[in-house]
Parts: C-alpha cells; structure tokens; sequence
C-alpha cells in the first residue's frame, strides 16, 4: 500500500504516513495501490546522479587526486616612491611548506631517494611579473603569470600525489608608494682649499655619503677664483633611490685661504719668529759642537744671540728666503793647550716662507749654511812643546756690518733683533 499524497510506501501498523503524515484510515484499500510519483522519482534520480557525479568525475578526471591551487600563495610588494617604484612578487614558500609538508607525497620511484616530497614540489612554482622596473606610480596595474609549462604539469601529476590549478594572469594595482620630498643638496656642502696660491686644489667637505659631488676646476687655484660644485649623478638617480627631488644641481664658489709667499718680514707672527731663532741656535750648536778622538770637547759655546734676519722677498712665485744672522762668543780648548777665545757672526739659512690663511708661516730651513768668509785657522798651542800646534776652522765674520754687507742687495731688507 502506498501514501496517496507522497507516494511513500506503507509501513505495517503505520496509521499516518511517515513521511508526509496522512492518515490511512480515510483510504479504500481496495483503491490504494497508487505507485510513486514519476516526477518524485525524477528529483531523486537527479539528485542521487549529480553527487555521484561531483564524486566520481574529479577521480576519473584527475586520477583520485587533490588540487592545490597556487594562487593562494602569491602576494606582490610595492617599494620606492611614487612615479619611481618596484614591484616584487612572492610566493610564500613557508606558509605553502607548512601546509602540505606532510601531506604532498611521492608517486614515483624517481623521486623516492631525492629531498622530501614538499621540498621537490616548491620547486615548480615560479612566477614571473610585470613593469616591475622602478618607474611604477600610485594606481598602476602589474601583471604576474606562473611560470609553469606544460612539461612542468606533466611531471607534477607523475611524480606527486597532488595536481596545481592556477590562473592565467593576476591582475595586481600598485599603491602604498611614498611621495618624494624635495631638497638642497648644498645646504651643508662648502669646499676646503688647499695649497699654495695659483696651484691650489678644493676638495667639497661636509658631504652626505649618499651624494656624489665634483668640482670643475679643482687644480691650479688661486685665490678669489670661482669654481662650480656640481651633483655627479642626474635627479632621476636620487629620486628613485632616496626619495629625494634636487632643488639645484650646482653652486658656485670662491676660493680662499691658499697660502701665499711671505713678502714682508715684518708681517711674521711672534711666534713664528721665535721658532725660526730657536732652529737657528740649534743649528749652530750642532755644528760647533767639536770632540775630538778621546771624546773631549774642543769648542764651548758661551754665548749665542739672535741679531736679525736679512730678508730677500720673492722674485718668481715662492723664492723667498732670509739669512739670520747670530752672534757667537766662545772658546777653542783642549787638554794640555792654551785657551783662545772667539766672536764673530753665523748665518743660517731659511727658504721658501710660506704665510697661511691663519697667518702662521711655514719655513723649510737648508741644512747647508750659505756661502761665508773664513776667519782662518785658528792655532791652538802645545803647552809643553811650542811646536804642538792643533788646527780648527771657524767660518763666519769678524762683525755684524760685515755679515750684512756681504749678504745684503737691492731687493734685500734688514730687520734688526
């Protein structure tokens, strides 16, 4: 007997249907043999094929096995500034690893002795990308595309127990880009020259390690001349890797601080001065400072006294010089003979004096004293044997007007102590 309403079948001792609830009572028996509803077992039939369908096709289709679909795992980053930015696609390796490590196996006895299953999958998924080449601004669009063939697909679906699916291309819009600022690349830049005026160089100082700078021209300088500083690498350069927009790209500057020839003695600081006596006296003390063989000293120095300087001011460019002149009272003396006592006048030569921006001079002193009389041989005698006699030379003038006058010309000026 069945349901006249539903087209379910009677269960026995069942008053009301199970299934839509009539009541059997109210039914002929000898009328109810109604079978189900064909359109009823229409809908079942469709349901019931269309499950077995989902079920069964990807098995049929894929040979029983999952698929992982890879886009998933793509993200693109955005660096740079705006109108000079990159794009950078990444596949995220670890996030993808910590999801199949135990799940993706070998189906292939080619891979079994090679890295862990996971490992040998990654390798497949590559990706490549689009107007990623630092000119990209807030609003673009780039493209990224798998880089997987077919031969790739081929080898997935042998050797692993997962298939891939992925899309053809990915649209990606650019944003996130910061905006660059403008700046004075020079507002802490200044030159530093160095050198001797008319030959000078100029180095920039104060510079950002970020910037690359050059001067033109940077030799051969002299004083009050204009040299440019320029940046070395164009806008676009700092832009696209700091962010920065140069307001200028050059600046002009003058030169100063070279030092000069000295051309007035009178000009020499104090201090310079008592340098270059005190260079002096110990030049002298060098080199009349006689031993003889024993070890025994021949010349004591009594008295040294500085009583000026000849000065001769430059001709060509640096050839200054000065001739100091010193007063010197000692003795010759030895051992067993007679005690002479000697004054006369030493020079000592100073060449190319230098004045820098500071005022201080530089000097370089000769290590040979300039050309001077010879106040002969100086005898000293045996006390014991008359005939005994030991010679020294001692070289410089009998007077001060002497030393003077023997150095002195039309260019040269006197300055007394």
């Amino acid at each position: 007997m069945y349901c006249p309403n539903c087209g379910n079948k009677k269960r026995k001792n069942d008053a009301y249907c199970f299934q839509c609830g009539t009541a059997f009572n109210d039914i002929n028996p000898s009328t109810n043999t109604t079978i189900p509803k064909l359109k009823d077992i229409s809908k079942l039939s469709i349901i019931l094929i269309a499950t077995i369908t989902l079920i069964i096709f990807p098995a049929i289709l894929f040979g029983g096995k999952k698929t992982i679909n890879l886009d998933s795992y793509l993200s693109v980053s955005f660096d740079g500034w705006d109108g000079f930015g990159k794009a950078d696609a990444e596949i995220n390796y670890e996030a993808f690893i910590d999801d199949y490590a135990t799940k993706i196996e070998y189906t292939d006895d080619y891979y079994m002795t090679s890295a862990h299953a996971v490992d040998a999958f990654v390798k497949y998924m590559r990706v490549d990308i689009e107007q990623s080449d630092g000119t990209l601004s807030n609003g673009d669009e780039v493209y990224v595309t798998w880089d997987i063939d077919e031969n790739d697909l081929s080898e997935i679906k042998k050797y692993f127990n997962y298939n891939v699916k992925f899309s053809d291309s990915l649209k990606f819009k650019v944003n996130g880009l910061s905006t660059p600022r403008e700046f004075d690349p020079f507002e802490n830049i200044s030159i530093a020259c160095e050198g001797m005026n008319g030959m000078g160089i100029a180095r920039v100082q104060g510079e950002d390690n970020r910037f690359n700078y050059r001067i033109e021209p940077k030799e051969n300088l002299s004083n009050g001349q204009t040299v440019i500083v320029q940046l070395s690498d164009s806008s676009q350069y700092y832009t696209a890797n700091y962010g920065l927009i140069p307001i200028v790209s050059e600046k002009e500057y003058v030169v100063e601080n070279l030092s000069v020839p000295l051309d007035d003695f009178d000009q020499i600081l104090n201090r310079d001065l008592q340098s270059i006596i005190e260079d002096g006296k110990s030049y002298i003390n060098d080199k009349y400072f006689f031993v003889d063989t024993n070890g025994n000293q021949e010349f004591f120095c009594e008295e040294l006294d500085y009583c000026g300087t000849i000065f001769f001011p430059p001709k060509n460019y640096d050839d200054n010089y000065a001739i100091t002149l010193f007063k010197i009272v000692g003795k010759l003396t030895k051992p067993g003979y007679e005690t002479n006592r000697y004054q006369f006048y030493h020079p000592v030569l100073f060449k190319t004096l230098i004045q820098n921006a500071d005022g201080s001079v530089n000097y370089k002193r000769s290590a040979y004293a300039p050309k001077m009389e010879h106040l002969g041989a100086a005898k000293i005698r045996s006390l014991d044997e008359e005939s005994r006699v030991e010679i020294q030379y001692l070289d410089g003038f009998k007077t001060l007007e002497d030393a003077i006058s023997y150095y002195s010309d039309n260019t040269s000026v006197w300055h007394s102590n």
